[in-house]
């Protein structure tokens, strides 16, 4: 009994040597509760804080500055930076951004596939959770008692072993993850064509806008629009307008031309100076209306206008007379003028004449009706 006794008590002048020595992980205080805790757990002392292997890898057992007891998990996978408050810059993941904020200059996204933010969720709900690059640590806000430390050390475990183990495949092109997260690892890769269906859903966040039209090549961008256009009323087709801007594909050209019927006028003048480049570079059929829209609204430079101006004197047929006079009634003085006469030089074209309607000689063609060359428009009887 006087043996055990002895060596109980050097077990107990070992735990507070240790607890009255200092580390770089944070000062300890004379501490047995903090000894008994990492026996638990295996650990092993160095002098004031106490080291081991959880899930195999190297952690620490320690007091803060606060006298918090912590467990630190180090793993080199952690290249990453999160904090536990409301996300400023969300992943789309309500109930992950509700408790963690990621800075983005940090943190990879594709660090944060769906069962990485599950763990994630699951360790906060132990303690305090800390991230940081190359480590991830719980602090307690009372003792833990021992089964509250062999939890964390297993949530800090199943967090490393999801990143370790998550999938290959680009996060961007998973349907099941969030749209903004998508967004973000689709940027991050430089990857085109994962951009449009995100784009037509709103998925892409604002910040991220200007990059992710940039990075569209044009035959990505040529989907994105078509994909945004297709929707009724949209407050992101000024974002389809944007993608279009300095492209030449025949692909966005025609969908701005599908899109035109369906549009408000005012959405016209909106996107005219994007549109009539579009349509001058790529003839269509249905191309004169939408030119001659776009040029009645005013919106052009003069030099566009000039350009629209002479595209839709060589294009305009009879066809396109009753939508070029229409679009005259909106247009200021010289334009009107414009449209108006190649209106005229269509139907001349096609081998009607515009002008007077008078009755001929009933006796050679009784009720006859002939189409004269000027322009009087009144009805007269021969």
């Amino acid at each position: 009994m006087a043996l055990l006794e002895v060596a109980a008590v050097a077990i107990g002048f070992g735990v507070l040597v240790a607890g009255l020595r200092a580390h770089e992980l944070g000062r300890t205080a004379p501490d047995a509760p903090l000894g008994l805790l990492a026996y638990e757990l295996g650990f092993r002392t160095d002098g004031g804080n106490w080291q081991g292997l959880v899930g195999g890898r190297p952690a620490h057992l320690y007091r803060t500055v606060e006298g918090r007891v912590a467990l630190r998990l180090d793993a080199p996978v952690l290249g990453w930076h999160l904090e536990a408050r409301p996300a400023t810059e969300p992943t789309g993941d309500e109930a992950f951004d509700e408790h963690f904020s990621v800075d983005w200059d940090e943190t990879p996204p594709q660090l944060l596939p769906a069962s990485v933010r599950d763990t994630l969720r699951r360790a906060r709900g132990e303690a305090y959770l800390v991230t940081e690059q190359g480590f991830i640590e719980l602090v307690w806000a009372k003792d833990p008692d021992a089964d509250g430390v062999q939890r964390g050390a297993a949530a800090l475990a199943a967090v490393v072993d999801a990143l370790t183990e998550r999938s290959g495949e680009p996060l961007a092109a998973d349907p099941a993850e969030p749209g903004p997260l998508r967004a973000r690892a689709a940027l991050a890769h430089g990857s085109s064509h994962a951009l449009p269906p995100l784009l037509a859903s709103g998925a892409v966040p604002n910040t991220l806008l200007d990059q992710a039209l940039e990075t569209l090549i044009d035959a990505d961008a040529q989907r994105a629009v078509a994909l945004i256009l297709a929707q009724e009323r949209s407050a992101r087709w000024q974002w389809a307008a944007r993608a279009s801007v300095d492209r030449h594909h025949p692909g966005l050209a025609a969908a701005w031309r599908d899109w035109w019927p369906r549009a408000e006028r005012a959405d016209h003048h909106a996107v005219a100076t994007v549109v009539a480049p579009l349509l001058l570079r790529w003839p269509m059929e249905g191309d004169v209306g939408v030119m001659a829209d776009c040029v009645a609204s005013g919106e052009l430079s003069r030099t566009l206008r000039r350009s629209v101006l002479d595209a839709i004197d060589e294009r305009a047929t009879a066809d396109h007379a009753e939508h070029l006079r229409e679009a005259a009634t909106h247009a200021d003085a010289s334009v009107a003028e414009r449209l108006r006469a190649a209106a005229t030089r269509g139907l001349r074209a096609s081998g009607v004449t515009d002008g007077r309607l008078s009755m001929v000689d009933p006796a050679s063609n009784a009720g006859g009706i002939s189409l004269a060359d000027d322009a009087g428009g009144g009805l007269s009887e021969a």
